[in-house]
């Protein structure tokens, strides 16, 4: 019998799904237009909603420290607080997405992250100052990758890489661009009026953004996935475990070497770590857009362990760095890593589960982030302490990364790539 080949764009490709009593959905660029419309807008909330919170953070602590007089581990806790209540607001929005439409949870998203930014500049006692940043992780994760990637991926769902790369690179660009000025606004208005500008903004601009995005031509299921519409996949089960795992050891490496990035370049005398926090950035835009032509060339599984023995290798770098170009090299090649992380993790999701389950899994597995969002930087700092310096402790963590990927690895889940797709079609 001879076989149709299948098309070498149609990266992580499914059937179409089609939708009841009706024609198959169309996918990729044949989705309409206005899918790579919704892509552009997802681009520009991710960059906003990333900028103003996860890349904005060290300029929310000086200013609480300098301005407002908290103490420094006082303001730290906050961003702890936001990525705590961050992972469980993951949670409940894919609770909600199973009932209430996406454009009205990212609107309600905006507003609470409005009103919680204003709330961390006006705070004078700890328990508002806590409450703001909890608020402020809690409606970050409504406006963010769970809402935005799962809407992107319903628009595109015979081959959703390419757009799902595209829109998440907002993350980068919003994290090279965003807290620069934050920094102006809270130096020029100070932290009150500053953190009022801000979170206005932030309401307005997504708020805008939300009302021209659409929601697809109808709802996908996971048909090709082999769970029924409805149905939670076990949390149990050997291939969710080894994704958990495994994007736990990514993320919890890779915040954990960010975090003390500068302090390791001037405990060095190395130098250059404000130019280092900008190469991070450069090599993370660069990252995405070098793995989104690789992955239907050698699949998933395999750029899984290429991202993670590079971030393994900038890890490596950065413990035997002595100059500053050393120093600029592993921070690029770490940077490299982690513009592919995040949407790994959305990739694996849906080539296992398909696009119905894919925000209730997502949920759970980003739960990774506020893990290593605080274990990482503890454990590095308490190995700096029992090795007297970081060589060791980032050593370990490039074990770590390479162990993350190999996690990936042993799921067996994987996308077709052009070579097994042209052996199919030879057969």
């Amino acid at each position: 019998m001879t076989r149709t080949p299948a098309r070498d764009s149609d990266v992580g490709a499914t059937d179409a799904p089609k939708a009841p009593g009706g024609p198959a959905v169309p996918a990729g660029p044949g989705a309409g237009r206005y899918g790579w419309v919704v892509v552009g807008l997802a681009f520009t909330i991710l960059s906003l909603v990333g900028g103003l919170t996860f890349y904005a953070m060290s300029a929310y602590i000086n200013a609480l420290v300098s301005e407002r007089g908290f103490s420094l581990q006082v303001a730290s806790a906050g961003p702890t607080m936001s990525a705590f209540f961050g992972g469980f607001g993951g949670l409940a929005t894919a609770r909600l997405m199973r009932t209430v439409s996406t454009r009205l949870i990212m609107a309600v998203g905006a507003l609470g992250l409005g009103v919680s930014v204003f709330g961390i500049g006006s705070s004078h006692a700890v328990w508002q100052l806590w409450g703001a940043f909890a608020l402020s992780g809690w409606f970050s994760a409504m406006t963010s990758v769970i809402p935005v990637s799962s809407l992107v991926a319903r628009w595109f769902p015979d081959a959703p890489a390419r757009p799902l790369t595209l829109a998440m690179t907002g993350l980068s660009v919003g994290g090279a661009v965003v807290p620069p000025a934050v920094l102006w606004v809270l130096g020029a208005y100070g932290l009150t009026v500053g953190s009022a500008v801000l979170g206005g903004t932030v309401v307005v601009l997504i708020g805008v953004a939300v009302v021209f995005v659409k929601e697809p031509p109808a709802r996908p299921t996971s048909a090709a996935s082999g769970i029924a519409p409805g149905e939670r996949p076990s949390l149990t089960e050997k291939r969710f475990v080894l994704l958990f795992l495994g994007m736990t050891c990514l993320f919890l490496s890779q915040v954990a070497t960010t975090a003390h990035l500068v302090r390791l370049a001037e405990e060095d005398g190395i130098g250059g770590a404000a130019l280092a926090v900008s190469i991070l950035a450069l090599g993370s835009f660069s990252g995405r857009i070098v793995g989104m032509p690789l992955l239907p060339r050698i699949g998933l599984r395999r750029l899984a362990v290429g991202v993670g023995l590079v971030q393994a290798a900038g890890q490596l770098v950065l413990s035997l760095s002595h100059s500053e170009v050393e120093l600029c090299v592993g921070t690029y090649l770490l940077g490299l890593a982690m513009g592919n992380v995040s949407i790994l993790q959305s990739l694996f999701t849906i080539e296992a589960y398909g696009l119905d389950a894919y925000p209730w899994v997502l949920s759970r597995l980003s739960l990774a982030d506020p893990i290593g969002a605080g274990l990482g930087p503890l454990l590095v700092g308490l190995m700096h302490g029992w090795s007297d310096g970081y060589r060791w402790p980032l050593i370990t963590m490039g074990a770590l990364s390479a162990l993350g990927a190999v996690g990936l690895f042993l799921t067996g889940v994987d996308s077709p790539s052009k070579l097994r797709r042209r052996r199919r079609g030879r057969r």
